[in-house]
């Protein structure tokens, strides 16, 4: 991970109960500055389904946002996501 060498970066995964994922990244995508944000394995119509990838890198954050998902052949998959 791009987190593990540099101190001044960090990341966790993470999901609150009863708060759905997509919205809760929707909030973080309009209200934080991140480096990276991913959308992990969230399934339309799952509220409690996946979670929430967050990356910190100081005064070098690129706002981006991706959903990661498993295609036909169950391999993990990243596509640009804009909420």
């Amino acid at each position: 991970s791009q987190h593990v060498a540099d101190d001044s970066a960090a990341a966790a995964d993470f999901e609150i109960p009863g708060v759905d994922n997509r919205e809760l990244a929707i909030w973080i995508k309009n209200n934080l500055d991140i480096d990276q944000g991913i959308l992990e394995f969230y399934r339309e119509n799952e509220p409690t389904s996946g979670w929430i990838h967050c990356s910190y890198a100081g005064e070098n954050n690129r706002n981006q946002w991706l959903h990661a998902f498993k295609d036909e052949n169950k391999k993990t998959q990243y596509k640009p996501w804009s909420g």
